[in-house]
């Protein structure tokens, strides 16, 4: 069976030979839509602008139905479409913006049930089912976004505006919404900007609760490593980010690490690892370990999965308390 299997967005797709042309959908005439949103689940993928060193994301006015309102960009996906390429397309027609593949990190997927819809009969309502990715844009991307939001499904008047949390909990807006900012922000979390001390070990800057490390991670550089040296038991206190980390034990012994997903909460726990050990963290899965004294570990991040926002590898993210 001839089946490839690819990365598309931070998922997999598995592919029958290859996608032809004549394999690849287009738009269904409008005469014919009624039709088919009637009887099937519409495809789509949909985009939250972030800000991770602001902890802010930037939202848009809808101005037709379904997700009338403040919502994301985005659009429909068409058959023989990736997910992400999608994603690039509707992101590129409704802002302008043609951004690569690898900007756009995909979070989750989801499916959205409507009362109303835009095709008459609206009370017929609709039904989508897709995926959700996030996307952080430099300055001078969003002032263009925001000069070029698609004039018929947007309100351009409106543009684009940053939101907290609390903006959004107080406009009430979609709990998808809710629900995605606080997949990559981390809900009542508090982002430290991490500084060395003198005596050797780490600490979150104006943040007493634990004793962490600041790995100063390059990302221009692909898998740039930074090194620890313990002169006490450190420990590295429970956090996440939004990069796949890779750490190699040099020297001495790592008494405990924990991993545990942020959304599904299943933990594993590894104890005395030794010298040689190598352990990927994958991105957004929280994890903590305590080293034993003289101990050497070497970190690395990849910067393919990182997000654009160099200052965001200054910044770790504490879980609890």
């Amino acid at each position: 069976m001839d089946i490839s299997v690819t990365r598309s967005g931070g998922m997999r797709v598995y592919v029958e030979g290859e996608i032809r042309l004549r394999m690849r959908g287009g738009f269904i005439p409008d005469e014919a839509y009624p039709v088919v949103v009637d009887h099937t689940i519409i495809p789509f993928t949909d985009v939250l602008v972030v800000d991770y060193k602001s902890r802010t994301c930037y939202l848009a006015m809808r101005a037709i139905k379904p997700m009338k309102g403040i919502w994301e960009i985005g659009g429909g996906r068409r058959k023989g479409e990736k997910p992400v390429e999608a994603m690039r397309r509707n992101f590129k027609r409704e802002t302008g913006l043609d951004l690569p593949e690898e900007r756009f990190q995909f979070v989750f997927h989801a499916d959205h049930v409507w009362q109303d819809r835009e095709e008459e009969p609206q009370d017929k309502g609709k039904h989508y089912a897709g995926h959700h990715f996030v996307v952080e844009l430099s300055s001078e991307e969003l002032a263009a976004a925001r000069a070029s939001m698609e004039k018929r499904e947007y309100d351009r008047e409106f543009g684009l505006q940053e939101y907290t949390r609390e903006r959004m909990v107080a406009e009430n807006v979609h709990p998808a919404l809710l629900h995605l900012f606080d997949m990559v922000m981390g809900p009542g979390i508090d982002d430290v900007n991490l500084v060395v001390q003198p005596e050797g070990g780490l600490q979150g800057h104006d943040d007493p609760r634990r004793t962490i490390t600041d790995l100063l991670f390059d990302p221009t550089i692909p898998l740039r490593h930074s090194e620890l040296v313990t002169k006490g038991q450190v420990t590295v206190g429970n956090h996440w980010h939004n990069c796949v980390e890779r750490f190699v034990l040099k020297a001495g012994r790592i008494d405990r690490l924990v991993f545990e997903d942020i959304h599904t909460k299943v933990r594993r726990v590894w104890t005395n690892l030794g010298p040689g050990t190598e352990i990927t963290v994958p991105a957004r899965v929280a994890h903590a370990l305590v080293m034993a004294p003289d101990s050497v570990l070497h970190m690395y991040v990849s910067s393919a999965e990182s997000p654009a926002n160099k200052e965001f590898f200054h910044t770790y993210t504490l879980l609890t308390a």
